[in-house]
């Protein structure tokens, strides 16, 4: 036997389409201060967003520092293996995307950060009794760490050359020569190392018994 049977009325939906984040930042030049080199990028919900896909771009180089395909939440904060590069500008892509990623909605910002500026040298400056026992500079906002290059210019020859050196200061292990005399300079280093600047040179000479 046949069964008969009828079909349900039909109905039809549709889903509204996602909204863009708002509200990108940074969204201004980032002046020189402790990790501005490893910025928060934040932005404002879009209803309906399972996750979002975040994308930094550097316009002064045209490389994708990083890419997060999951952002679950509404902010990022950047890893140093991410930091940024100081001086130059970036733009911000933020996609709102549905849990099967088919659907999706963008922002972009662009923001800049501050180029570090060079220390100053302070001591050893000139004439110096013995040799030294600290090396002492100027701090700079926003530096991750220091360079410091020591040329005993009586030989021609590197004595001190300590790329690292985490704070402002540095105590040499190993007494300089009498009687020679020195030129040192100390650079600043960002966190990707891809943004340092040299201080002036700085002369010192350890006198003789």
């Amino acid at each position: 036997n046949n069964q008969g049977y009828s079909l349900a009325p039909t109905q039809t939906f549709a889903l509204a389409a996602l909204a863009a984040p708002t509200n990108v930042t940074p969204s201004v030049a980032v002046v020189a201060a402790n990790g501005y080199d490893k910025p928060t990028l934040s932005w404002s919900a879009s209803p309906g967003a399972d996750h979002y896909y975040l994308v930094v771009v550097d316009n002064t180089t045209g490389a994708t520092p990083f890419v997060v395909p999951n952002v679950s939440g509404t902010s990022y904060a950047t890893t140093a293996a991410q930091a940024l590069t100081p001086g130059h500008s970036f733009t911000t892509y933020v996609y709102a995307m549905s849990t099967n990623s088919l659907g999706y909605a963008g922002a972009t910002q662009t923001f800049s950060l501050a180029p570090l500026a060079a220390p100053t040298p302070m001591s050893p400056i000139g004439p110096s009794a013995a040799s030294p026992s600290i090396f002492v500079w100027s701090q700079v906002a926003g530096a991750d760490h220091y360079y410091l290059y020591v040329v005993d210019d009586t030989t021609g020859t590197a004595v001190i050359n300590i790329p690292v050196v985490a704070a402002n200061s540095f105590s040499p292990t190993t007494p300089l020569t009498s009687g020679h005399q020195y030129t040192w300079w100390v650079g600043v280093m960002s966190t990707n190392n891809l943004f340092g600047i040299w201080s002036t040179s700085q002369n010192f000479t350890i006198g003789g018994p």
